[in-house]
């Protein structure tokens, strides 16, 4: 035989036994006690603001609560798979994101009273790097010191970059610390073409 039951709660633990009832109506055995957990809500909408950052900035990620929220306790919050934390809100920051351009997963799951957790909710959040770029300024086989190098260009998200005007030292070379993108470079010394 079996029994239907409609109309259930998510994120609910139901109990139930079998009962053996004879002819005259006498319960003549029961079962047991078992169990089973309803579907838990998962949270929804997750999403990064911004979904591209550089190492050393930070991305908010937000979600919104499951519909019902039945035993509720907290969220998990996850980075590629290893817990970070859980909190009772529905954002958080995450900082400290090495470079990968292919992109973090950031999860979160919804933690139940009793009942564990829910499936994972799910976004991704690259992240770009920098770089050292190096400028030489020579006259044939002759560095050229104090060139003066002005650097304009964008990022990897389209974004121009600020402009950037330096010396070469003794060497002729000028080194800059900058954002993964493209770049142009100008050079100018009195008393050179």
């Amino acid at each position: 035989n079996s029994y239907q039951k409609e109309n259930l709660s998510n994120n609910t633990r139901y109990y139930w036994t079998v009962e053996a009832v004879n002819e005259q109506g006498t319960t003549s055995t029961t079962s047991g006690t078992w169990s089973f957990v309803t579907t838990l809500d998962v949270p929804q909408n997750i999403s990064a603001n911004p979904t591209q950052i550089y190492e050393g900035e930070y991305t908010e990620i937000s979600w919104s609560a499951p519909e019902n929220t039945n035993g509720f306790l907290y969220y998990n919050i996850y980075v590629n798979g290893d817990l970070k934390g859980n909190l009772e809100e529905t954002s958080c920051v995450i900082e400290d994101l090495d470079h990968n351009i292919t992109g973090h997963e950031i999860s979160v799951t919804a933690v139940y009273d009793g009942l564990g957790g829910s499936r994972h909710a799910k976004c991704n959040v690259k992240v770009y790097g920098y770089g050292d770029l190096s400028i030489t300024v020579k006259d044939g086989e002759t560095p050229i010191k104090g060139a003066t190098v002005v650097l304009n260009g964008t990022d990897v998200f389209g974004n121009a970059v600020e402009e950037f005007t330096g010396l070469t030292n003794e060497a002729g070379v000028l080194v800059k610390n900058v954002k993964a993108g493209e770049y142009t470079v100008a050079v100018s010394k009195f008393g050179y073409e």
